[in-house]
């Protein structure tokens, strides 16, 4: 769907982005992740053409975006940004319709889909009637989702989305966004400098620096084989729980030891869970065993101290074939 060519651009005598290559297949999400100045804005931009490369191509679904007519091209592409920018004089719901007043719904339609989309970024009718500030940076953040999705476009550049939001706010919105499947067949780009968010929403990720791209890959790649020392340094702050977050139960299944005590009082746990959310729920619910599954279904009576082992286990037998 998406594909850059030796970009590059240059503000007067420095390079800005630095001969970036790389693809967004169909229905994948790419995460451009790095500190403030690494270029990852400046990329984005350029697919939508806000920003002109100095040098090199960027095609989207085949067409040369240099060649698009820029209001067609930037009306086809959903857009987020950190501080949602909606227009404080409409409500909500007319913020919500206004790209499909742009691209001539009828006036039923457009009710008909924003009601859609409010219900979808879970958001009510009354809120659909509110004014921007009358709401919550969360809840502004769900119109500015929803408004991207209006007219159901194939590509979403999303710019530092969550950016402006509190901790809890942010994990909690990227965690709902993931189980509702929000973006479900979209091709979308997301910027963003919190590892978290990478990880979790990404399906590969362009980790840049000083405007190179130091490494692009899977979660895993990035975080079990990275390609250089400044890579590996990015992530080793938070570098346990991000690797408990990206590893489902279901793949630590086949090594999780059974407990052969008595079972009391289990709770399941999905197997599409991670690691992490699997400890969070052990700890809030001060449990002492869980049950697991794989996609047999066939269930695994276990312990919080067994979970994290076979976690490790499961680490170091998918280090192996890198280090052979």
């Amino acid at each position: 769907m998406i594909t850059i060519t030796d970009v590059c651009k240059k503000y007067g005598n420095k390079w800005v982005v630095d001969r970036i290559s790389l693809q967004v297949g169909q229905g994948k999400t790419l995460v451009l992740l790095g500190t403030s100045g690494s270029g990852k804005t400046t990329l984005l931009k350029m697919i939508n053409f806000l920003i002109a490369p100095t040098s090199g191509t960027i095609h989207l679904n085949n067409k040369n975006v240099a060649e698009s007519d820029p209001a067609q091209l930037r009306r086809s592409i959903g857009y987020v940004i950190q501080q949602v920018g909606l227009f404080p004089h409409y409500t909500n719901r007319r913020n919500i319709e206004l790209t499909l007043k742009l691209n001539n719904w009828p006036e039923s339609q457009r009710q008909s889909r924003g009601q859609e989309l409010l219900k979808l970024v879970g958001l009510s009718e009354e809120d659909g009637d509110r004014y921007p500030h009358e709401l919550s940076g969360g809840q502004q953040q769900r119109v500015g989702i929803a408004r991207a999705l209006a007219n159901d476009p194939p590509v979403i550049l999303m710019d530092e989305p969550f950016g402006a939001l509190d901790p809890i706010t942010k994990q909690n919105l990227i965690v709902e966004l993931v189980a509702k499947q929000l973006f479900k067949d979209k091709t979308v780009v997301i910027v963003t400098h919190d590892v978290f968010e990478a990880i979790t929403l990404g399906d590969t990720i362009c980790l840049l620096d000083q405007g190179k791209a130091q490494q692009i890959g899977t979660p895993k790649e990035l975080l079990f084989h990275p390609t250089s020392q400044f890579v590996k340094e990015f992530f080793d702050s938070q570098r346990l729980r991000l690797e408990m977050q990206i590893v489902r139960l279901s793949e630590v299944y086949p090594v999780l030891q059974s407990d052969t005590g008595e079972a009391e009082d289990i709770v399941e746990i999905a197997p599409e869970q991670s690691v992490w959310e699997a400890l969070e729920i052990i700890e809030r619910k001060n449990l002492t065993q869980i049950a697991v599954g794989n996609s047999s279904l066939s269930l695994k009576i276990t312990t919080p101290a067994a979970l994290v082992k076979a976690f490790y286990l499961f680490k170091s037998n998918y280090l192996t074939p890198a280090a052979e």
